[in-house]
């Protein structure tokens, strides 16, 4: 087998979570003459093991480099970076991010550069941290590092999230007319997402009619995302019938609705109280074949409680337990603040029991949060 065939079979493994596995499959790896540590292939497995939220086994794959006697590279730096950057806390993993960064600069072999910057700028979108974006840039400038398509798709994607449009549209113009690079259907599924939080429909629509008018496939082209984030965009805002034409629009670029779709489609039916319509997308999900996710529950769970449908909602969570995708916490307190709102105090009594069987329970802050409504005090540990 070739390293590109061991790769794939450790990302397949990952795939089904089989983390022990993998560990025992790469330990065996090491053991063959054949074996040669590459440290394209460690930066693949990172980033791998990143994307799973194993963040402990990404650290651990890295530090593997350095006990078999060899220097990490910026290519092995720049995929910790990345792993760091899908931790479940941004701000956490920013953070950690900004420290493997500043320790590259202290390393010989492993400058930044241009891909280091990219990885960077993204994650400062997520984080909505302007300031860090625009230092980036400047440290691009001193050391001569010239930003590209991806670069500028960070930055724009930056004061997006931050509801800076006017800095966007800057951006926009400085990459477009001043560095004449085109942009693609990343740039132009930002733009629609930012107008799209933003409420200016009416620029949000004229993007996404370029993206149509374009005749050449290589240029802005919408492809499944550009629907999924028009949809939203109406969805958060009660506005259904143009949530549903922008799904008839995506369907008829032949796009098939993927997971996301539907649970678009469920927020916004969920939002004006169409329940009925949300649990027939919910149904027509499942024949599709698409196993509903945590988001998917608490995506319902919401709608459910906002116009105070507690039945279906106990009924959901109850069926929810034979899910592949189990309830965690964050789906009972959907339901716990929604009793605790109303002052169902006997409900969020037998909630609370339901939670102990199954092993939640939530800490003493987020519980008497839930509680606060009609000032009850425990110490719920």
């Amino acid at each position: 087998m070739r390293q590109a065939d061991w790769f794939a079979l450790l990302a397949a493994l990952g795939k089904q979570s089989k983390w022990t596995l993998i560990l025992e499959t790469f330990r065996w790896m090491q053991e063959q003459k054949w074996y040669r540590l590459d440290n394209g292939f460690h930066s693949k497995l990172i980033v791998t093991m990143g994307k799973a939220k194993q963040l402990r086994m990404a650290v651990w794959f890295f530090k593997e480099v350095k006990r078999n006697g060899h220097r990490p590279d910026t290519s092995l730096y720049n995929a910790l970076i990345t792993a760091h950057l899908q931790a479940e806390d941004k701000r956490i993993g920013f953070a950690k991010a900004l420290q493997l960064f500043e320790e590259m600069k202290t390393k010989a072999n492993c400058k930044p550069d241009l891909v280091t910057y990219n990885i960077l700028l993204r994650g400062s979108a997520q984080v909505r941290d302007i300031l860090q974006v625009e230092r980036f840039f400047e440290e691009m400038e001193v050391e001569k590092i010239h930003p590209n398509l991806i670069s500028y798709n960070g930055v724009i994607g930056a004061y997006g999230k931050a509801g800076d449009l006017v800095q966007m549209e800057k951006t926009l113009f400085t990459m477009r007319i001043l560095k004449h690079i085109k942009p693609d259907t990343v740039t132009s599924n930002t733009l629609i997402e930012s107008y799209g939080y933003g409420r200016d429909f009416v620029k949000m629509e004229q993007v996404f009619k370029s993206m149509t008018a374009a005749k050449n496939k290589q240029t802005s082209r919408p492809d499944a995302k550009t629907y999924n984030i028009l949809m939203a965009s109406y969805a958060r805002l009660g506005e259904v019938g143009k949530m549903e034409w922008s799904c008839s629009r995506m369907e008829a670029a032949n796009f098939k609705l993927n997971l996301r779709s539907y649970e678009i489609l469920m927020t916004g039916y969920g939002e004006v109280g169409a329940i009925a319509s949300m649990s027939e997308c919910f149904y027509q999900m499942l024949q599709a074949g698409m196993q509903p996710q945590k988001s998917t529950l608490n995506a319902m769970l919401r709608a459910y409680c906002k116009h105070n449908c507690f039945e279906e909602a106990e009924e959901l969570l109850n069926d929810a337990l034979g899910w592949q995708t189990r309830p965690r916490t964050s789906s009972y307190l959907i339901l716990l603040r929604a009793y605790a709102k109303e002052r169902r105090s006997s409900d969020v009594e037998m909630l609370t029991e339901r939670m102990a069987k199954v092993g939640i329970a939530p800490c003493a802050a987020t519980f008497l949060e839930a509680l606060e409504s009609f000032s009850l005090s425990c110490g719920y540990n």
